[in-house]
Formats: structure tokens, C-alpha cells, sequence
């Protein structure tokens, strides 16, 4: 607190420095104006700030120390006691002020790195369990074993109603009557060979569910695992690394060239099989001067990708 005092009238201003419990790694600063005046020893003031508010105060002054009433919030009164001061007295209470808002600073900072530290050790953690899934996920969606051996096995069918078909022609005489049994065992030819179809679009689906979704979502989640591991202190044991990733994907990719040439390699089969069963057919119709309408080939034959 400083005045000037002018024939007992005093004007001057009040400086408050403080830390805030609440910002303890701050030191702040109000400045109240005050304007009064003194007779002898009593002193009243008119304050105008944030320290005390818009009031006025009475007190008394003697021996270089300030003795003012002060109504609280409560509204009882209380004693407030200043006391005369060097410059540099008072610096350096402000100076202990900024020494302890430097400390509070330094133990925050300190504290925000531990906090930080260990949420990205976590979401290295996290982001290692992930890939690891994704790992495990596009191991066993690459395995299309199951799919080929549908594939397989509707090719099979083909290939034995087509000796039936071969067969059946031979045997059975060169009536019209006679190539009915011919007619229905191309029918079960012409079913099988769609049944390789249906079975390789299911392979082709899988195909794109390992290329679209597996192995983009693993790529992506490995860039984020690296990223995280950037910055983290420590890097889990046994965690996924780059060439676990890139052999992952391509022994996915292996898997699905190697399917999609077995299931193509069906359709081009079964789709040879249909032929030979209308082509048997065709023969026996034209020798019996039937004038049946050829079977139909199914649609939809065509290679997967």
C-alpha cells in the first residue's frame, strides 16, 4: 500500500500480489485506488478494486504500522494490520511468490508428462492388442479352405453326371424315347456346374473381405502402433513389428491368388463339362431326329476376381 498524503488528503493504490489455489503456478496481481484522509492518528479510506471492493474503511496510524477495520463477509468486523516496508522488503516477498509458482510450474510439468507418458504406454498397449487381432483376423479369413473344397466338391458332381451323361447316351437306344435319361442327367450336369459358381462367388466375397476390409484396417492400425510407439518409453515384448505385418499380409495375399486361380480354374472346368454334356446330347438328338430344343448353359459362368 502507498499514498501521497496533500495536507492530510491522501490518494495512492493498494497492490495485491498472490497465487491462487486454484492456478498455483501463477502469480497474480490486483491494484485497488484509494483516496482519504488523515486527522492525527485516524486515518479513513474510500477503496475502489477488486482486493476489497467499493468501501470505505476507518483505522489508525502510529509507529509506521497501519491499522485498518475491515467488515468480512460474514459481516462481523475484523483487523487488518499493515506494517512500513523497504522496496526492497517487499520484492522480495514477491520474489518468493514467483519462486513458488516456479516450483508448482515445474511439478505440474513433471506431472503432466508422467499422466501423459502413461496414457500413451496404454495406448501402445492397446494399439499392440489390435494389430495382433487384426493379425489373427486376416490369418484365418485368408484361409479359404473350406470355401475351395465347396468348389471342389460341385466340380466333382459335374465330372461324375457328365460320365453319367456319356454313359446313358451309349447304352440307351436312338429313340427320342430313349434320350429323356440323357436329357435329365445334362440337367443334373448343368446344376453342379452352378453350384461351382455359387461356390466361387462365396470364395470371391471372402477374396474381397481379406482386400477391402483386413487388410487396410491391419495396415491402418500398425501406422497408428508406430506412431504411439514414437513417443512411448518402452515397446511391449513380443509386439507386432513391421515385417510380422507386411508377412502377414502377404501370405494373405498368397492365399488369395491361390484361390481365386483354384476357383477359376473350376469354372473353366465345369463350364467345359456343361458343353460336353449338351454336346452328347446334341449328338443323340440328332441321330434320333428328335428335334429337341438343346439344353441351355447356366449364365453367370464366368471367372471371379
Amino acid at each position: 500500500m502507498q499514498w501521497t498524503d496533500v495536507g492530510n488528503n491522501l490518494s495512492g493504490a493498494i497492490q495485491g500480489n498472490y497465487i491462487d489455489p486454484a492456478t498455483p503456478t501463477n502469480v497474480q496481481m490486483q491494484v485497488e485506488v484509494l483516496t482519504g484522509v488523515r486527522s492525527g492518528g485516524n486515518i479513513t479510506l474510500t477503496l475502489i478494486g477488486p482486493i476489497y471492493g467499493a468501501k470505505s474503511l476507518t483505522g489508525s496510524f502510529a509507529n509506521s504500522a497501519l491499522l485498518l477495520t475491515i467488515p468480512n463477509v460474514a459481516g462481523t468486523l475484523g483487523q487488518e494490520r499493515f506494517l512500513s516496508a523497504s522496496l526492497s522488503s517487499y520484492n522480495q516477498q514477491v520474489n518468493k511468490l514467483v519462486a513458488s509458482a516456479t516450483a508448482a510450474n515445474a511439478a505440474a510439468q513433471t506431472a503432466q508428462q508422467a499422466q501423459d507418458q502413461q496414457q500413451n504406454q496404454q495406448a501402445v498397449t492397446s494399439d499392440v492388442s489390435t494389430v495382433n487381432s487384426d493379425l489373427s483376423g486376416l490369418s484365418q479369413d485368408s484361409n479359404f479352405s473350406q470355401d475351395l473344397a465347396a468348389v471342389t466338391s460341385a466340380l466333382s458332381s459335374a465330372q461324375a453326371d457328365l460320365s453319367t451323361v456319356q454313359s446313358d447316351a451309349q447304352s440307351n437306344g436312338q429313340e427320342c424315347p430313349d434320350i429323356s435319361p440323357v436329357s435329365s442327367d445334362v440337367s443334373a450336369v448343368i446344376a453342379d456346374a452352378t453350384g461351382v459358381q455359387q461356390s466361387a462367388a462365396v470364395v470371391e466375397a471372402d477374396v474381397q473381405g481379406a482386400r477391402v476390409d483386413d487388410i487396410p484396417g491391419l495396415q491402418s492400425d500398425f501406422a497408428t502402433l508406430e506412431s504411439d510407439e514414437s513417443t512411448a518409453a518402452d515397446y511391449p515384448v513380443g509386439a507386432p513389428t513391421s515385417s510380422t505385418v507386411a508377412a502377414g499380409i502377404s501370405n494373405a495375399q498368397t492365399a488369395i491368388s491361390t484361390a481365386l486361380s483354384t476357383a477359376n480354374g473350376a469354372i473353366g472346368q465345369a463350364n467345359g463339362y456343361v458343353a460336353a454334356a449338351i454336346q452328347v446330347f446334341n449328338q443323340a438328338n440328332a441321330a434320333g431326329n428328335c428335334n429337341l430344343a438343346s439344353p441351355t448353359p447356366p449364365a453367370g459362368m464366368t471367372p471371379i476376381s
